[in-house]
This record gives C-alpha cells, sequence and structure tokens, in this order.
C-alpha cells in the first residue's frame, strides 16, 4: 500500500469496535493506519521492545527496512 499520509490512532483498548472501522478505513482510504492499544501499550512500555517493535512496524508500513544489531552491510 502506498501512501503518503501515515496515521497513529490510539484507542484504549484494542479490543473496541473501533478497531474494524479503523482497518476498513484503512484499506478504503489506502491509508497506513497504525491502530496502537494505549491501556496494553502503556502496560508494556517497561520494555524497551514494545517501543522498539512500535516504530520497527511503522518503518515497514512505510517501506522502510529493518535492520537488527545495526548490520547495515545487508544494505
Amino acid at each position: 500500500m502506498t501512501s503518503d499520509t501515515y496515521v497513529i490512532y490510539i484507542d484504549e483498548k484494542l479490543d473496541n469496535p473501533s478497531h474494524g472501522t479503523v482497518k476498513l478505513a484503512e484499506k478504503r482510504m489506502g491509508r497506513m493506519i497504525q491502530h496502537i492499544a494505549i491501556v496494553e501499550t502503556l502496560k508494556r512500555m517497561k520494555s524497551k521492545s514494545t517501543f522498539q517493535f512500535i516504530l520497527m512496524k511503522m518503518n515497514v508500513k512505510l517501506d522502510g527496512l529493518n535492520l537488527m544489531n545495526g548490520n547495515i552491510s545487508q544494505l
């Protein structure tokens, strides 16, 4: 999916009825939407990997390349 707009939609919980609506809007409008459940995210923010995962997922959705351990020789 190519788009010039990236939306981060922050919701209270991921199981809210809005999740289906958000994903439908993503498909219909051709916009990339990252749905983040704030309750779950805050519970897991004690771990650096949660924030890293969100950033890596954003990067991939924007056609970026994720490299682990800073190994740029893969480019």
